[in-house]
């Protein structure tokens, strides 16, 4: 059996969660199903767990009154713009489908990622 059961979830139910905006594209992150609009990643799962990109007010509403935590994929790594869903919300598909879609929003109105070569290529 897998150590991440989430690596092998078919992205059917994933995707039905997800807006529909033909901006969102769906790809697997070490095989986990995320979501992107733009470059940018706004909803995963990983370890079983949803993670989300939101605002920074968002953020602090999800910690502080939802009990949600700052993403940390490797202990001592936070990833400290994305939040991992409490159980609460990530169990009812309403809410859930509500966070995402500002997930969505938030990551939308950002600008694109530079691509990796031409970052590397301005520092030479």
């Amino acid at each position: 059996m897998p150590k991440n059961p989430s690596s092998v979830a078919p992205l059917d139910p994933f995707a039905s969660l997800l807006p529909r905006d033909e901006r969102v594209e769906m790809r697997r992150l070490f095989g986990n199903p995320c979501g992107y609009v733009n470059g940018t990643m706004f909803t995963g799962i990983h370890e079983s767990q949803w993670i989300l990109r939101v605002s920074p007010t968002q953020r602090t509403r999800l910690i502080a009154l939802h009990g949600g935590e700052v993403f940390e994929p490797m202990r001592g790594r936070p990833m400290n713009d994305y939040v991992r869903l409490p159980r609460e919300i990530a169990d009812d598909r309403r809410r859930l489908r509500g966070w995402i879609r500002r997930a969505f929003e938030y990551c939308a109105a950002l600008p694109a990622p530079a691509a990796l070569g031409a970052a590397s290529s301005a520092k030479r």
